[in-house]
């Protein structure tokens, strides 16, 4: 790279060299093509130009890659500090749930952030077309949707989780539901909020 430079900066020297001979001035409002000789040092002005775009965009290409590999190592870093200290503060906060200091509360306020607990609903995985299967059989039509697949709203509502935990059963027939396992069982999810300085 550093050789092209070079090599650029000569032709840029000769280049100049080349427009005194020829009088072409371009400073001046006035310059104008005037033979063929001006006109080829213009053509080469014009590919020296190109090619030095051309070199600029390879070295912002090559520096923004160089920066999102950085970013990337730098972030994994962050991102393993962000895990050790939420997993020791959720250890903390359930020290202080245990003990009975929070109450009822499913947050706790420190001077840089709130340590905080929600519930989350249960992630079902579903294969429509079994499942569309067994609501048509039903002969419930609340249960299918007129496009032809399950009315997952409804479904849901008659949904019970078998001892398992991850077998779904028709709570009003108390029959396995085919195309639908628990993907993740209902529970509570550990969030830390942070005030930015």
């Amino acid at each position: 790279m550093a050789v092209e430079q070079h090599h650029l900066q000569l032709m840029d020297e000769y280049q100049d060299f080349a427009a005194a001979e020829v009088g072409t001035d371009t400073a001046n409002d006035s310059w104008r093509i005037t033979d063929d000789a001006s006109a080829d040092w213009a053509l080469r002005k014009i590919a020296q130009a190109q090619r030095r775009m051309e070199q600029r965009k390879a070295f912002v290409e090559a520096e923004i890659a160089r920066l999102q590999r950085w970013q990337e190592q730098a972030d994994k870093q962050d991102l393993s500090d962000i895990e050790f200290f939420t997993s020791h503060l959720q250890s903390y906060f359930e020290t202080l749930r245990e003990s009975g200091a929070l109450g009822k509360r499913k947050s706790y306020s420190l001077p840089h952030g709130v340590l905080a607990v929600r519930a989350t609903q249960p992630k079902f995985e579903r294969d429509n077309d079994q499942l569309l299967a067994w609501a048509k059989g039903t002969g419930d039509a609340s249960l299918v949707r007129v496009k032809e697949e399950p009315a997952w709203s409804v479904i849901k509502r008659r949904i019970t989780i078998a001892p398992d935990g991850r077998t779904v059963i028709d709570a009003e027939t108390g029959e396995v539901i085919p195309g639908v396992v628990v993907a993740e069982p209902a529970g509570e999810t550990f969030d830390v909020k942070v005030e930015v300085d």
